[in-house]
């Protein structure tokens, strides 16, 4: 079961939702789980709602931050854009 509390070592920025909108997408390091890094971005229909979100989580043991961010983001950020564009967006 997950601790609604977050862990006293997170690292993650705290952006509200707004800084996630214009930035595209949101990074978690560690905030719910030790070890875990996570990015995800929303899917929004025609009328800006947010429908739905791509998430990409990884082990830190297996893969570093750069790693992430510099081959998971762009891909992350491809799989919205399409999934923007198949809806007319």
């Amino acid at each position: 079961m997950i601790n609604s509390e977050l862990l006293p070592y997170r690292k993650t920025e705290k952006l509200k939702s707004n800084d996630i909108r214009e930035r595209g997408y949101s990074i978690s390091s560690e905030e719910l789980e030790g070890g875990i890094y996570s990015i995800a971005a929303l899917i929004f229909d025609n009328h800006g709602n947010a429908v739905a979100a791509v998430n990409v989580v990884a082990p830190l043991t297996s893969y570093n931050v750069e790693c992430i961010e510099k081959t998971a983001l762009p891909a992350l950020l491809k799989r919205q854009n399409s999934c923007h564009r198949y809806q007319g967006i």
